[in-house]
């Protein structure tokens, strides 16, 4: 994705820049860990799947939920696992 996971866990609807052109996901020079500013590009399938999804997020809130961003390695396990690919 280009960020980091705690920067992941942060990211709340209102960073989803999708009519923007290109879309993006911005973080500000306070949320990153190197205090830059970083915009993620959006591919057209993601911003068709994001949209009402983040519809339906409260504003000001995290949009992902849960504790993976504090050990990000154990969801992509159980994420690789449950898609068959073995992980090394």
């Amino acid at each position: 994705t280009g960020f980091r996971a705690g920067e992941l866990g942060a990211l709340v609807p209102e960073r989803f820049r999708l009519d923007a052109d290109p879309p993006v996901v911005a973080l500000s020079d306070g949320e990153t860990k190197n205090r830059k500013a970083a915009f993620q590009p959006l591919p057209a399938f993601a911003v068709e799947a994001l949209r009402p999804w983040l519809a339906s997020r409260p504003p000001g809130r995290p949009v992902w939920g849960g504790t993976w961003g504090v050990e990000p390695a154990e969801l992509l396990r159980a994420d690789l696992l449950d898609a068959g690919i073995p992980y090394r």
